[in-house]
C-alpha cells in the first residue's frame, strides 16, 4: 500500500500481532485487538487509524458508498459461507433477509447455490425472488411452516433415528454441565425434569 491507495477497515483496527491467536492467523480473537466502534465513533467520524495489516485495499471499480457494508455486514456471511464448506449446487436456506440475509442470499446465488429464504416481510417476496432465492417461505404464516415441518420428525420415527443421550436428573444440572465441561459427554445430554417427585 501506498499513500493515497483507497482502503477500507471492517470492525477490527488493530491487534497485537504476536499472540498466539495473531500467530495463528486469527487476530479477530486477539485479546489486545480494537475495533473502530467500541469506545469510539465508529462511522460518525471524520477521521480514523488503524494498523497496516488491518487496511483492506478497495478495488478500483468498487462502489465506494457500498464498501463499507461489506466489510462490515458482507463478510460476517461470507466468511461462514466459505468456512462450512457450501458448494454449488448445495441446497441452502437463509432465515431473515434484512441487512446480513439478503448479503448471504446474493452471494449464495452466485455460487449457484438453490436458496430457500425465510423471511417476516411478505412484502419483500418479490425482491427476494429477484436477488435469487428459488423459494420465499414467510415465516409468520402457519400454513407455509407446516409444510416444511414434521418431515424429520416423521423420517426419524420412520426409520428409528434417534440421538444417543445421557439423562440427568434436573437436581443434578451442575453435575451435567461439569460433565460436559470435562469432555466426558458422548454426545447429547437431556435434563429429565423431577421437580415434581420432591413437592409436598
Amino acid at each position: 500500500m501506498k499513500d493515497g491507495d483507497k482502503v477500507g477497515l471492517g470492525w477490527m483496527s488493530s491487534s497485537c500481532m504476536s499472540c498466539e491467536q495473531c500467530m495463528d492467523g486469527q487476530h479477530h480473537l486477539c485479546s489486545k485487538s480494537e475495533a473502530i466502534i467500541v469506545g469510539r465513533n465508529g462511522g460518525f467520524s471524520d477521521k480514523v487509524r488503524g494498523h497496516w495489516s488491518w487496511a483492506i485495499p478497495l478495488p478500483d471499480a468498487i462502489d465506494i458508498s457500498k464498501a463499507g457494508a461489506l466489510l462490515c455486514g458482507g463478510i460476517t456471511v461470507f466468511n461462514p459461507i466459505i468456512l462450512a464448506g457450501v458448494k454449488p449446487t448445495d441446497k441452502v436456506a437463509v432465515i431473515g433477509i434484512g441487512g446480513l440475509g439478503h448479503m448471504a442470499l446474493k452471494f449464495l446465488k452466485h455460487w449457484r447455490c438453490e436458496v430457500i429464504a425465510f423471511s417476516s416481510n411478505a412484502n419483500k417476496k418479490e425482491e427476494i425472488l429477484i436477488m435469487g432465492a428459488s423459494q420465499v417461505i414467510d415465516s409468520t404464516a402457519p400454513e407455509e411452516l407446516e409444510s416444511i415441518t414434521g418431515t424429520m420428525l416423521d423420517f426419524c420415527v420412520r426409520h428409528h433415528i434417534y440421538p444417543d443421550v445421557e439423562e440427568f436428573p434436573m437436581e443434578k444440572v451442575n453435575e451435567a454441565i461439569e460433565h460436559l465441561e470435562n469432555g466426558k459427554a458422548r454426545f447429547r445430554i437431556v435434563l429429565k425434569n423431577n421437580y415434581s417427585q420432591h413437592l409436598p
